[in-house]
């Protein structure tokens, strides 16, 4: 079956907590909002997994978490309401709106929309202060197959195109239209907007964004910076290289570490190994295995010297010192034999 243009509408009232939509890889939030002091992003549902619409299409799991998919790697744009299908080869209007995130929250689908100056931004905003509805519409091409079991189509190989804002009373899926939830305004007309809300959706990217006096302020209350002044008192180091004056604090640490472990290992070979022609093999040997501390040097000399490469330089050492193995008067006589030491015949009395 050929792909078939195709559209998602959604609309509903607005319950419960809209979730917090990051922005996806790859958007330059800075860039973004350049030159707008007051940059708008609005948050909407865009679809809902295992719904039906009002003209017989069934939107499951699979075609959800696909529509997820594309708007985190397109990033589309948004218009207000679709091209006519004969102005698509020719027209180029400017977006009404950009979408730069989209998330889960149970079934439904969420996406994040930056509204760039104009009547539009205009629009969202006026629509918050009322209380109303902006729908959505989700574009593309897909096949459509029937479902029996369903009576309604199920939507194949979709092709996401743009995101559109529309009228809610037009929109297919009417559980989905929403109040704009505005992500980046603190002050409407009468109301304050939560201020924590707005920055629980900030992310690292968003930073960018924040007056230099703010960025400064959260900075100066991090725990880092309070031990940073803590160890300048401490080492009496006003202003001064703090990390050159730490290296060195820390190469003389090591520096009396080894020393410490250098001198336990003399004491424990000294003490374990009995023959001193052997001490400085197994010394270096016991260097070699790197002990962590002073503690672990006794039983690093204890495998040493239990190694097959050292036993044997042990008991060569020690034949050595105990000499030249001494033989039986006679050679060769063996155990069953017997022998005598002949004593010279007295001499006969003259």
């Amino acid at each position: 079956m050929d792909k078939n243009r195709f559209s998602l509408d959604t609309i509903s009232e607005f319950a419960g907590n809209v979730p917090v939509v990051p922005l996806a890889e790859g958007v330059d939030l800075e860039l973004l909002t350049r030159g707008d002091d007051d940059p708008m992003f609005v948050t909407l549902p865009v679809a809902e997994a295992e719904t039906l619409s009002e003209n017989k299409r069934y939107y499951d799991e699979t075609f959800v978490r696909e529509l997820e998919r594309q708007i985190l790697d397109k990033r589309p744009v948004a218009h207000m309401g679709h091209l006519r299908d004969e102005d698509r080869a020719t027209a180029h209007p400017l977006p009404a709106g950009y979408w730069v995130g989209a998330a889960r929250q149970n079934k439904t689908l969420w996406a994040k929309a930056y509204i760039p100056p104009g009547a539009v931004k205009e629009d969202m905003r006026r629509q918050k202060a009322i209380n109303g509805k902006v729908g959505t519409s989700v574009y593309g091409t897909a096949r459509h197959e029937w479902d029996a079991g369903l009576n309604a189509y199920r939507v194949k190989d979709f092709v996401l195109e743009t995101i559109d804002f529309g009228p809610p009373e037009r929109i297919g899926v009417r559980s989905l239209a929403a109040v704009p939830q505005l992500t980046s305004e603190f002050m409407m007309e009468g109301e304050t907007m939560d201020r924590i809300e707005v920055i629980r959706e900030m992310t690292a990217a968003d930073a960018a964004i924040l007056p230099e006096a703010v960025r400064k302020a959260v900075l100066d209350t991090a725990p880092e910076k309070q031990v940073v002044a803590e160890l300048r008192q401490l080492l009496n180091n006003d202003g001064g290289d703090l990390i050159a004056v730490v290296q060195e604090i820390v190469s003389e640490r090591d520096k009396l570490r080894a020393a410490v472990v250098e001198q336990e290992i003399s004491a424990q070979v000294a003490e374990q190994i009995k023959l001193e022609s052997v001490r400085g093999i197994v010394a270096e040997l016991v260097k070699a295995r790197n002990p962590k501390d002073a503690d672990a040097v006794k039983g690093i000399v204890a495998e040493v010297a239990a190694s097959d490469a050292v036993k044997p330089l042990l008991a060569n050492a020690l034949q050595r010192a105990m000499g030249p193995t001494q033989e039986r008067p006679g050679g060769g006589v063996e155990d069953n034999e017997k022998f005598s030491m002949l004593k010279p015949k007295p001499e006969a009395a003259k």
